[in-house]
């Protein structure tokens, strides 16, 4: 199971940190552990006038349109993200459109987009709209859950979409993605699956009583956490 948060207008970002916060739902009457993701955007609109830009939410997880409902904080504002309509051909092409406007590669990004919504199980789409006054830094904070169900073998899968080639990243901007294990309590002792994971070039570290994962951003748009209990 897998999702992604895309901006479907160029629109420059400044930088992205991602937050995977897992519960070990499974130790304790669920039939999947939890995953809770916070993902906070810092946009900029760089137009003499006010941009509109539509954000997107893809996911897989048919209990997205019940309470709690995945949000978005607007400065004082929490908003719930709205279904919206999927259309596989019409998400692929608005896509293309943004990398050739940016200068990247349109090939690429059908390539990109075409692998990763085949990869996920009958997606849902849920969208808001946020409004910038011209020059106007915004910071964005979005929130929404997984559900991570034990592999045949018992092993857990943690699986996220990394930004696509048609993020408009700042110059000197970054993307930062960080997972967190379940605590080890209660005589619970989570333990990384670390060939499994990907991709390569992640950093492993212990704080707190966890254990975090942590990657900047790479081309490689699948990531991938794999523990077991």
């Amino acid at each position: 199971m897998a999702s992604f948060i895309i901006p479907e207008r160029p629109i420059p970002i400044i930088g992205q940190t991602t937050t995977v916060d897992i519960s070990p739902g499974t130790k304790y009457g669920h039939k999947s552990d939890g995953a809770v993701i916070t993902t906070t955007v810092i946009v900029e609109n760089p137009e003499p006038n006010d941009l509109s830009v539509p954000f997107s939410l893809l996911t897989a997880d048919p209990d997205e349109n019940r309470p709690p409902i995945p949000k978005v904080r607007i400065k004082k504002e929490v908003r719930e993200m709205g279904s919206a309509d999927y259309d596989q051909e019409q998400m692929v092409k608005a896509g293309m459109e943004l990398a050739a406007q940016q200068g990247g590669n349109p090939e690429q990004t059908r390539q990109s987009l075409t692998a990763l919504l085949a990869a996920i199980d009958k997606p849902r789409r849920l969208k808001t709209y946020i409004t910038l006054k011209p020059s106007e830094k915004m910071l964005l904070q979005f929130t929404h859950r997984q559900r991570i169900t034990p592999a045949a073998d018992g092993t857990m899968h943690f699986k996220d979409l990394a930004p696509l080639p048609q993020y408009c990243i700042k110059t000197g901007g970054s993307i930062h993605y960080a997972v967190a294990l379940p605590r080890p309590l209660d005589g619970l002792n989570p333990q990384l699956v670390p060939e499994l994971c990907q991709p390569a070039g992640w950093t492993q570290a212990p704080m707190g009583e966890r254990v975090w994962l942590w990657w900047r951003w790479q081309n490689d748009p699948l990531l991938e956490v794999v523990y077991k209990y």
